[in-house]
Formats: C-alpha cells, structure tokens, sequence
C-alpha cells in the first residue's frame, strides 16, 4: 500500500455527513433570515427588498442551503460528474460516487425515493 493509494475508512462518511448537514442549516437560515424575516436578525433595520442584491443572495442562501443538504439512501444514487462542452459535443466523466444519508426517519417515502 502506497501513501497515494486512495482508501476510505468505513467512518468517514459520518463527519462529512455531519458537516454537510450544519452547512446546510447555516446557509438556509441565514437565507431564510433574509428572505422572510425568520429567524428574527439580530441588526434591526428596514426590511429587504427581494430584488435586492440582498434578497436575491437570500433566495440564493436558502435554494443553495436545501441543495447542500444530504438527502437519500443509496449511495450509487447519484455521482459527481464533471460536463465538458466541446466542437464534437458534450462529454461526460464521471468523477465519484456521493454518499447522502435522509435527515428525517420516514420522510424519504413521501419523496419518492423509499
């Protein structure tokens, strides 16, 4: 075994997943702060016009936010893939396999995916 042999303990999908769950949050409640008001802002001042460079970020924070978040069973379900557009046409490469896991208990059925 090399040190540049790639080898993934069986744990290390916990941390990620933890990471990416607190981004998530992070990013939809500071989205949602800014859209709707809630969680209330600690500055108080007018409220922000969604329009704005401000509620656009908002809405930008809160769609990104929900997205970030890990969501699904199967960890083949999805890859990343890097797209490459071309004169010939597009070409795909498949660069790993993401690792989500659900958030809620029951609530991938209503989803459609379990």
């Amino acid at each position: 075994m090399s040190i540049l042999s790639v080898t993934r303990s069986a744990w290390a999908d916990y941390p990620l997943a933890f990471f990416r769950i607190v981004a998530g949050i992070v990013f939809i409640s500071v989205g949602t702060m800014k859209v709707v008001g809630y969680p209330p802002s600690p500055v108080s001042g007018p409220a922000i016009a969604l329009m704005s460079q401000l509620g656009i970020g908002g809405l930008i924070e809160t769609v990104g936010g929900i997205l970030i978040v890990p969501v699904g069973r199967d960890p083949t379900a999805q890859v990343v893939e890097r797209i490459v557009k071309s004169e010939s046409g597009l070409q795909r490469d498949t660069l790993m396999p993401v690792r989500f896991v659900p958030l809620v208990t029951g609530a991938l059925p209503v989803l459609g995916q379990g």
